[in-house]
């Protein structure tokens, strides 16, 4: 209970911890050089996540300390999400993929929508913008009024701001089956296009109700590679899509270029006006 009164969830922040499991799975303890470094990127973190308040971005509320071992942090604590993430909702008893009936295209539309609103607050409303990163089921969790909201944005994985809305810094962030192109490739700019093309993927994996699995990203020509563009890496899923309005959003998102890929304004507005209103 956060102030004894309100129910929080408390996250373990797995890299500070010191038990064996966790020693033998890190590999061994950090040294001190290392756990210093991780400490000023969690201080970083939270700092960000501190001035993130949102309706559709779970709540951060403080951090966990250890009084015994110099106040280190051990837990985040976040506002409680009663009805778990979208993983859970998109596959009941975690059967992959999901069997039944698909996701009613007014419930997509809807946690869609609330998904968008955070990234149109992340993406164009805050100053430097601040990306995600890691946009996959698991990370949107659902309130117990059925209203969907982006975490993960403190303990996993680092959250980036940047003054002009790009970095080329980042590279091996997120979950690489959710990557847009240019997350593979060091030194490539990484903006809120790349937050999109992720959407993408996550409303594709709605839709067809299986998780995503692109093809190579390479595919050998005579001697040589070439690279498969992401509509071919993914044309089974894309396939099985169930719904024609999420097969026309795709189709802006799932773009290689991410000058091409529609931002969050723009995604807002399809959702709102060309699906929801019609399925209401």
């Amino acid at each position: 209970m956060w102030n004894g009164s309100i129910p929080v969830a408390a996250k373990r922040l797995f890299f500070m911890a010191t038990d064996p499991i966790a020693m033998q799975a890190m590999g061994g303890p950090l040294d001190t050089t290392q756990r210093q470094a991780v400490l000023r990127d969690f201080i970083k973190e939270c700092s960000i996540n501190a001035s993130i308040r949102h309706p559709n971005i779970v709540m951060f509320l403080g951090v966990g300390i250890d009084r015994s071992a110099n106040d280190e942090p051990r837990y985040l604590v976040l506002e409680l999400m009663k009805r778990g993430s979208l993983h859970d909702e998109l596959y009941p008893e975690d059967e992959m993929a999901r069997e039944g009936p698909p996701m009613p295209i007014d419930r997509m539309a809807s946690i869609l929508l609330d998904i968008t609103r955070a990234l149109v607050y992340l993406h164009h409303y805050r100053r430097p913008p601040v990306l995600h990163l890691d946009l996959k089921p698991k990370n949107v969790l659902i309130d117990r009024s059925g209203v969907a909201k982006i975490g993960d944005l403190g303990g996993a994985h680092v959250i980036r701001s940047t003054a002009g809305g790009a970095t080329r810094g980042i590279v091996g962030i997120g979950t690489p089956v959710y990557w847009a192109p240019e997350m593979e490739i060091e030194g490539e700019e990484k903006g809120p296009p790349a937050d999109m093309f992720s959407l993408g993927v996550l409303a594709c994996e709605m839709s067809s109700g299986r998780p995503p699995n692109p093809t190579n990203r390479m595919e050998p020509v005579g001697e040589l590679f070439r690279v498969v563009p992401e509509q071919r890496r993914r044309a089974a899923e894309i396939a099985a899509i169930r719904h024609a309005e999420i097969r026309e959003l795709i189709n802006y998102l799932i773009v290689d270029q991410p000058d091409r890929r529609w931002n969050a304004m723009q995604v807002h507005k399809y959702l709102a006006e060309r699906v929801l209103q019609h399925h209401l």
